[in-house]
């Protein structure tokens, strides 16, 4: 088991960890056996899962797009990195997801 000898170096090295596994995922856009054109996704997800954007944002270093693909009835979700070329890969796929409702989402500070 780890110990730090502060939170600030915990959290560093969280930092560290989520930058290392999103920097991975964005950056091997041309090594990944699951990536193809935008509209190619559109269509796969949309045909294969049923699966349609239900939220898209730009990540700090603007280098890419990550977009939470839903489909509300199955549950079944997919989470994508799209590049400036337009090349659309695959970060994870899953079942069992559920779009929140703003009032479902507990408010700042709020413990439940």
């Amino acid at each position: 088991m780890f110990k730090f000898e502060s939170y600030a170096s915990a959290a560093t090295t969280i930092i560290l960890v989520i930058l290392i596994v999103i920097g991975t995922a964005v950056t091997a856009f041309a090594e990944e056996p699951n990536c193809n054109s935008h509209d190619n996704a559109v269509s796969f997800f949309g045909r294969e899962f049923g699966e349609t954007p239900r939220w898209r944002g730009l990540i700090a270093d603007g280098s890419a797009v990550i977009e939470a693909w839903l489909n509300e009835e199955t549950g079944s979700w997919t989470l994508t990195a799209t590049n400036a070329a337009n090349l659309t890969c695959v970060i994870s796929q899953g079942m069992y997801g559920e779009l929140l409702e703003a009032a479902e989402i507990p408010a700042k500070g709020d413990p439940t």
